[in-house]
Order: structure tokens, then C-alpha cells, then sequence
């Protein structure tokens, strides 16, 4: 009986080892899938900043355009007030030439 009693101490020792190296290897385990997890959330997180990003680049890129076409429009504006202005003046000589050669001619 003294055998049968120090095999089953081998055997219920043996049992303990073997429940803490399961008990080990799960919490081993549950540390991976909570680090795993951890990365997850990091990714989707700079996911998420990147999506935002590209958002506010293009706002920018839409106010940068409309900022473009006012001045583009600006420009015109005052090329085509330009024109006027040299059309006028064109006029005003022409008409004070004009009356020059009636002045002469009278």
C-alpha cells in the first residue's frame, strides 16, 4: 500500500504540473489575444486618423480650388476693366483727332 500511496502522490503531483502548464499556457494565451486586440485597436485608430486626414486634405484641396477660381475670376474681372479702359481712351483719341481734321479743314 505504501507503493500504491506514492504512486498516486507521483500521480497527483504529476496532475498539478500538468493543470499549472495548461493554467500557463491560457494565460499566455489570453496576454496574445489581448495584445492582439491591443493592435487591432491601434490599427483601426490610425485607420481612423488617416480617414481623417484624407478628409481635411481634400477641404483644403476644395478651398485651395475656389481660392484659385476667385482669383482667376478676379483676374479676368480686372483684364476685361483693363480693356474698357483702353477702348475709351482708343475712342477719345480717335474723336480728338477727328475733331482736329474738322478744325483744320474749317
Amino acid at each position: 500500500t505504501r507503493s500504491k500511496l506514492a504512486q498516486l502522490e507521483r500521480l497527483l503531483h504529476e496532475s498539478q504540473q500538468e493543470c499549472q502548464r495548461l493554467k500557463d499556457a491560457d494565460t499566455k494565451r489570453e496576454k496574445m489575444l489581448e495584445q492582439l486586440k491591443n493592435r487591432d485597436r491601434l490599427r483601426e485608430g490610425e485607420r481612423e486618423n488617416i480617414r481623417k486626414e484624407a478628409h481635411h486634405m481634400r477641404q483644403r484641396e476644395r478651398e485651395r480650388e475656389t481660392e484659385f477660381e476667385n482669383l482667376r475670376l478676379q483676374v479676368q474681372n480686372q483684364l476685361k476693366g483693363d480693356l474698357v479702359m483702353i477702348e475709351n481712351e482708343r475712342l477719345r483719341v480717335i474723336s480728338h483727332h477727328e475733331e482736329d481734321i474738322n478744325r483744320e479743314r474749317a
